[in-house]
């Protein structure tokens, strides 16, 4: 013993510094004791029997050791932390991996551990796999481990994987009920390092690394367009484009247009591509392209659309203007003009070419709908007045009766092959309109 030392040296021996523990290298203090201890440790094992802490501590306080207690503990903490042998309780391995410095300290000085605790030689990690596990912690969390530690090593290699897991995780919320590429390799990396996360003993943790070694190479190459695609814009073009093509598939079938259709087929093109990042940026051009030109026929189909739904509220209008009632026809000339207002206000704000098709309908249903109300009160008023005016004689005010072509056109389809073909079917309907004109004086057929 070359110096004496205490329980506050023993704990010196575990520092932090860097956020990691590492040892303390200053001065090389009782080298040859340390030695001793570890070399008598061997021999024990290599006879294959078993020590405890408590039999090493009464060996070598004994003549012709005579050490002090603490500088026993401390010669174990150093010869721990060094590498040298390990402490093993109820049979599982002792590390900074599956214990705190501070459940490790208390093993080697507390009394009452001391004959639960046993002594063992240390396996040392072969260069070969301490080597490929700095490699694969340089590629993928781009970080220099310590090889002189192999116990730190795998201690910090695992703190990272649960780092990075908490980053795929992150992206995988991002992904759910969304389509984006790479779900498949962020699964895979996943299950990858939580492996890594189930292993205790270091032995274990850098057979798996080397056994693996390929599989993490892909992975960090895969991740890399992956982790890019969601922390940069790429994420926002590829859901744009994803809005855009489904704008297109509602609408296709409102319109035709080869060039859209060829822009949207490469947009689709890339959206399925299970590796699209280096073809991102040519997806923001398309929707460039996409957004112009389908905003043109957008505006193209607008115009007609907006013109029909305006000629619908006029229908509406002009059979409230036969109504006797001021009142009644001042309500509902108010509300046909702001019901329509509201679906021209859609009109003119949506974009969607489905939906503005939509409104045309919507428009005339509105109207049936309106006006239909309208004559169900404008008759409880009349009833109503005649009950007041039996005695008076009354003025006959002409009202229009409201027909669809359909219902006086039963033919779905006009066939004309000649003249005569057309005088046939404009006679049937001639016929059809002075049969409504017998019981009316004011007939309004809606095309």
């Amino acid at each position: 013993i070359t110096k004496p030392m205490s329980e506050d040296d023993i704990r010196g021996i575990f520092v932090e510094k860097g956020n990691t523990l590492t040892a303390v290298e200053s001065i090389k203090y009782n080298e040859n004791a340390i030695s001793e201890i570890v070399n008598y440790v061997r021999m024990i094992k290599e006879k294959n029997l078993k020590i405890t802490l408590k039999e090493i501590k009464d060996k070598f306080s004994k003549a012709p050791y005579g050490w002090n207690e603490k500088d026993i503990e401390w010669i174990i903490a150093r010869a721990f932390k060094d590498g040298k042998i390990e402490l093993i309780k109820n049979r599982i391995s002792l590390t900074l991996l599956n214990e705190t410095t501070e459940n490790i300290i208390n093993s080697i000085i507390k009394k009452d551990n001391s004959e639960r605790i046993y002594l063992g030689i240390k396996e040392k990690i072969d260069d070969r796999s301490v080597k490929i596990m700095s490699y694969v912690a340089k590629e993928l969390f781009d970080v220099t481990l310590d090889i002189s530690d192999t116990d730190k090593m795998t201690q910090e290699f695992k703190e990272l994987s649960a780092e990075k897991i908490n980053k795929i995780e992150s992206f995988e919320r991002e992904c759910q009920n969304k389509d984006y590429p790479g779900k498949e390799i962020l699964s895979n990396g996943k299950k990858l390092f939580r492996k890594v996360l189930g292993l205790k003993d270091a032995r274990e943790i850098f057979n798996e690394i080397s056994g693996h070694e390929d599989d993490y190479y892909d992975f960090s190459e895969d991740f890399e367009p992956i982790e890019k695609f969601f922390e940069g814009d790429q994420k926002d073009i590829w859901d744009e484009a994803t809005k855009l093509y489904k704008k297109y598939t509602n609408s296709k079938n409102y319109f035709s247009d080869d060039e859209l259709e060829k822009i949207s087929k490469d947009i689709k093109n890339i959206l399925n591509d299970n590796n699209p990042y280096n073809r991102i940026k040519d997806l923001n051009e398309l929707n460039r392209r996409f957004n112009e030109k389908y905003n043109k026929i957008l505006d193209e189909k607008r115009k007609p659309i907006t013109d029909s739904i305006n000629e619908t509220k006029e229908i509406a209008l002009k059979r409230v203007e036969y109504a006797e009632n001021i009142e009644l026809k001042e309500q509902y000339t108010k509300k046909i003009n702001n019901e329509f207002s509201e679906i021209l206000e859609k009109v003119e704000k949506s974009e969607n070419i489905k939906d503005i098709e939509s409104y045309k309908n919507e428009a005339i249903s509105l109207k049936n709908k309106l006006l239909n109300n309208f004559e169900k009160e404008e008759k409880i008023l009349e009833e109503k007045a005649n009950e007041i005016s039996k005695n008076i004689e009354e003025i006959k005010v002409k009202k229009p009766k409201r027909i669809g072509i359909s219902e006086i056109n039963k033919d779905r389809v006009w066939e004309i092959r000649n003249s005569e073909d057309i005088k046939e079917y404009l006679d049937k309907l001639k016929k059809r309109l002075e049969e409504e004109l017998e019981d009316s004086e004011i007939v309004q057929v809606e095309f």
